[in-house]
């Protein structure tokens, strides 16, 4: 199967107590959505592992998760650090003017100006408003790396997935 198809929505943080259990760092926008999936790939230092949870508990301060055949601090050592992902098509359907983040990475960004200026390369939750990153290439306008606020209609301007497109007002000049 390829990379592509599978969506990492957390990291195994921290041991937890002296039953195997983990803290768990959801990058789901909201928290709780991880344990909508009870199976995971997990993968740490490039090994891969089925990874199923047995029980869980939800924390003010995060997430607890006791996996299946993880029952001392000791073999849960073992998935500390590990990613947990899904496969793509494991996620939930959106509407036609929605999409999941790791559809956007790859995308070419051009401004209304008609300049191409970059690979959107991640997107950075920063509170107000997420910040998309651009990374020149050899097709881009220059060799300038640029923080674009993600803020739909009056920066970004039209999304096209289907030609690996990402439209914003955007001037090529702009100061980060």
């Amino acid at each position: 199967m390829n990379d592509d198809d599978w969506v990492v929505l957390g990291q195994v943080g921290k041991l937890f107590g002296v039953k195997g259990w983990v803290k768990v760092r959801a990058f789901t926008e909201e928290r709780g959505a991880i344990l909508q999936h009870r199976h995971f790939r997990g993968e740490k230092n490039g090994v891969f592992s089925k990874l199923e949870i047995d029980t869980f508990r939800v924390q003010p301060n995060g997430l607890v998760v006791k996996f299946k055949d993880f029952d001392d601090p000791e073999s849960a050592a073992d998935i500390v650090g590990a990613t947990l992902s899904i496969q793509a098509k494991e996620l939930p359907a959106l509407e036609d003017d929605e999409f999941y983040w790791h559809q956007l990475i790859g995308l070419r960004i051009r401004n209304l100006q008609s300049e191409d200026l970059g690979v959107l390369k991640k997107i950075l939750q920063t509170g107000a408003n997420d910040v998309i990153v651009v990374k020149p290439d050899d097709c881009s306008l220059d060799d300038r790396e640029r923080l674009i606020p993600w803020v739909k209609g009056e920066v970004i301007k039209s999304i096209d997935v289907e030609k690996g497109e990402l439209l914003v007002s955007w001037l090529s000049d702009y100061l980060e």
